[in-house]
């Protein structure tokens, strides 16, 4: 049985609720964009401190792991605080796009050349351990890593050219697409590579 189940949760209900999981930090993200483009500055701090934290905290609960997105949004958060209110500076805030997607893209680069992919981390909270000691499982988070990783750079770029309402609607639609065809697309690798 897998950590946070109980005996009379369905494994399509698990799954469903395992791969929500996966992408809590993003939907962290998907609450907090729309603040930082409304320059609600404090309302986002409040937000990104709490909602990271609560995340963080859910996360290790239920599988004993921490998170590098909420980790990253947490420390934004709360350097935002320090920039905000000690000192009135909207530096970070009003370029926190492009820092954000810089920064996840680091990390992507960082767990690729460090031999686990970026996305493996969250697809461990989906899966069985069986699963996770497939090869394959690491060689189609390896592929989907490549997905993210282009997604950031499109993003970074997206960010850096321009700002206001769609230079952030565009990146955060490409966020949505991206998870959202995150399942489908692993699927895609997975019987392409068993055909091979």
């Amino acid at each position: 049985m897998e950590t946070g189940t109980t005996l009379s949760t369905s494994p399509k209900k698990q799954q469903r609720t395992n791969w929500l999981a996966s992408f809590a930090g993003l939907f962290l993200i998907f609450v907090l964009v729309p603040l930082l483009v409304l320059q609600f500055w404090v309302i986002y701090i409040a937000m990104a401190i709490v909602g990271s934290s609560l995340l963080l905290v859910w996360n290790w609960r239920k599988t004993k792991t921490i998170d590098r997105l909420e980790i990253l949004t947490l420390i934004f958060g709360l350097t935002n605080a320090v920039l905000y209110f000690g000192f009135h500076n909207l530096f970070l805030l009003t370029r926190l796009g492009c820092v954000i997607y810089t920064l996840l893209l680091w990390q992507v680069v960082y767990t690729w050349l460090k031999g686990e992919p970026w996305t493996e981390q969250y697809a461990k909270r989906s899966v069985s351990l069986e699963v996770q000691q497939d090869p394959l499982f690491h060689e189609t988070n390896r592929f989907l890593t490549i997905v993210w990783g282009s997604c950031f750079v499109v993003n970074d770029v997206i960010s850096f050219i321009g700002s206001g309402l769609w230079f952030t609607i565009i990146p955060l639609a490409l966020l949505a697409l991206t998870a959202g065809g995150t399942p489908a697309l692993a699927a895609l690798y997975l019987r392409t590579k068993k055909h091979a």
